[in-house]
């Protein structure tokens, strides 16, 4: 079911936490609101669970209008048929994790023989079947998330939410956890609405992203690959992958006057003379022997003042007439060594101008 948010408000006193978004999460697929701290993602997750009553706006899960305050409609959480993972998975440590997973069975007095066969199949899906009479104090920090995912799809919820449920594992087990949830999301179809503050859960987990700003509301939607490669702010810019950003001063329509001099870009609707940021990914840069390359534009000589390996890739710093470049490449061509002079080249495709 489409989970559709018009105009959602909320305030908490003088302070405005959600400031009139509007999201459309869509059938069957993950979307998720991300953001740093203080945006209002996590806000706007328990207004959709009913777990806070909004100023304004309106929320609707599939055809059924859940929350409007201007018509007076609010529907109890336990009426929405949600299922939430929640941050601390809250996992009961009195019970296995049969009976955790079984819990909100017994809760709707579903019949023994049926909770049996439900509880049965998540713990399926998610591989953890040969745990179901273990205690929930020996679990791991992936096992407690999965049976807390366990637990929100057993009695077969409309839509399912997850509040950053992978906070507190260690980073192998997060990206282990992540392809997990985009599986069993997948698998059984559902309409997701996923918060986070992390751009690889982000970027990984997503049909479509909602960037949230501190002022509470949506900077940008999309998919990962748009919002990425085409962000149409500096706040996206700068929150999606590594960038880097240098004052400029518009020339014309398609060049800029910055520290390295004139960058060719591919049309800055701008009057002249504005002043900018220029941003570009250092994995975008290319770097050459100097003499040995010969690119179109956007091309400055200077000298390696650093080159790092990063695991995936190398970053070779290039100080260009005090200017510090950054390119990251998977591997460094024969020749280039801290202290070798060499051509930096940017492609005037993947310069991006905002004001600044």
């Amino acid at each position: 079911m489409q989970i559709t948010i018009e105009g959602l408000v909320k305030r908490y006193g003088s302070v405005t936490a959600v400031d009139g978004i509007d999201i459309v999460a869509k059938e069957g697929k993950l979307t998720s609101l991300v953001g740093p701290s203080g945006c209002g993602k996590t806000t706007t997750l328990r207004c959709v669970a009913g777990l806070e009553r909004p100023d304004a706006g309106r929320i609707t899960i599939g055809d059924e209008v859940v929350t409007d305050p201007a018509e007076n409609i609010f529907v109890p959480p336990n009426k929405r048929e949600l299922g939430f993972v929640f941050q601390s998975f809250d996992v009961w440590p009195h019970l296995t994790v049969f009976q955790n997973v079984a819990y909100p069975l017994q809760n709707r007095n579903v019949p023994k023989d049926e909770i049996r066969e439900r509880v049965t199949e998540a713990l399926g899906l998610t591989g953890i079947e040969h745990l179901a009479d273990k205690p929930s104090t020996q679990l791991s920090g992936g096992q407690q998330a999965r049976v807390g995912i366990c637990r929100a799809i057993v009695y077969e919820p409309r839509v399912l939410l997850f509040d950053e449920p992978l906070t507190g594992l260690d980073r192998n087990l997060r990206k282990q956890m992540r392809y997990e949830i985009k599986r069993i999301q997948s698998e059984l179809e559902i309409t997701s609405l996923y918060v986070t503050h992390s751009q690889p859960e982000a970027m990984t987990l997503s049909d479509k992203i909602c960037l949230m700003n501190t002022s509470g509301t949506v900077e940008q939607e999309g998919t990962a690959d748009e919002i990425y490669n085409h962000p149409t702010s500096q706040f996206s810019f700068d929150f999606f992958g590594s960038s880097d950003a240098m004052p400029g001063s518009v020339v014309d329509g398609n060049t800029v006057e910055t520290d390295l001099g004139i960058v060719e870009t591919t049309g800055v609707d701008l009057a002249e003379g504005t002043a900018v940021n220029v941003g570009f990914r250092p994995e975008k840069v290319d770097v050459a022997v100097d003499g040995e390359a010969d690119w179109n534009g956007n091309q400055w000589a200077g000298t390696v003042a650093d080159i790092s390996f990063l695991g995936e890739m190398y970053e070779v710093i290039v100080d260009v007439d005090g200017t510090q470049v950054r390119a990251r490449r998977r591997t460094v061509p024969d020749g280039i060594d801290e202290g070798a002079t060499v051509s930096v080249h940017l492609d005037p495709t993947a310069v991006f101008v905002f004001p600044s």
